[in-house]
């Protein structure tokens, strides 16, 4: 064999020489990197993938897969690949190892991808607000507040004074208040410790007792009130006394008292002769659960 006798540098060209040759008999020769290869060219390994340009776009940028050993045609953007295989070319017909057009949802303007203006919605979103429903009623601590008129029998009035609940500025105690109790096994929450108490025609104090129950399944609280005045400016010696029904909704999902009215007429002495305006006030309040 000759090849066993060659030696030195000689021998390395000539070695060099041979495994060129035999590269480019093989027909994989490396593709342009810019223009990728020519469909049907083999290539290894499977699904290796390289840069390539539709001539078809304007020689916009694509891509180029290896399939079944050989490169598949360039897939360039707007295109869609109709059919692929060794031998396949590029174009806009149909038919095996063609690209068919995409139509108009896509067209390519110097290498760079726009949508048509009909691609670009106008549509728009109208939002319907509804009413939440759901919800809970909370056991625990209410505050609030409570305001209306009363025309005060022992004052001799017949203009009705305002009445506001107040806060008070020591204690920290808050002019109307509750707590909700939650009977077992029901829906139904009973009020206790429930007080008003606050000024009428900011001079004549007033404290009122406040009980009831709510009704959660329908949202809805009845109760009592039974309260006094003191006409002597809170010396405690001309106290006058009233009561009156109380209701009010309830929001299950803020968990407040709402639209809540009172009514409440004076208790007269026994005996005594019916005043010509019966003393009482009517007004509004409302509570937030704490906690």
């Amino acid at each position: 064999m000759a090849i066993g006798h060659v030696r030195g540098s000689g021998a390395l060209l000539w070695i060099a020489a041979v495994v060129g040759l035999s590269a480019c008999s093989s027909g994989t020769a490396p593709p342009r990197a810019s223009d990728g290869a020519s469909p049907g060219t083999t290539c290894a390994p499977e699904n290796l993938t390289q840069q390539c340009k539709c001539a078809e776009q304007a020689n916009a940028p694509g891509s180029q897969r290896c399939g079944s050993g050989a490169w598949l045609a360039c897939e360039c953007a707007g295109l869609t690949v109709a059919g692929a295989g060794a031998g396949g070319s590029v174009g806009t017909g149909s038919g095996s190892g063609a690209h068919a057009d995409a139509g108009p949802a896509a067209q390519v303007n110097g290498g760079a991808i726009s949508d048509p203006a009909g691609n670009s919605s106008a549509a728009r979103f109208d939002w319907k607000r509804t009413t939440p429903t759901g919800g809970s009623c909370e056991a625990g601590h209410y505050v609030g507040a409570f305001t209306g008129n009363y025309n005060p029998g022992g004052l001799l009035s017949l203009t009705p004074l305002p009445v506001a609940s107040v806060d008070n500025p020591l204690t920290g105690a808050p002019g109307l208040e509750l707590w909700l109790n939650k009977r077992p096994g029901s829906e139904i929450f009973d009020a206790s410790g429930g007080k008003v108490k606050g000024n009428s025609n900011a001079l004549y104090p007033f404290e009122i007792d406040l009980t009831g129950s709510l009704d959660c399944t329908a949202g809805k609280f009845t109760g009592q009130l039974d309260g006094w005045y003191d006409a002597s400016s809170g010396l405690g010696i001309a106290k006058s006394y009233f009561a009156g029904p109380v209701t009010a909704d309830y929001d299950k999902i803020t968990h407040q008292f709402v639209n809540g009215t009172w009514t409440v007429l004076e208790k007269q002495p026994d005996g005594g002769l019916p005043p010509l305006v019966p003393p009482g006030g009517t007004g509004t309040w409302n509570a937030t659960w704490k906690k």
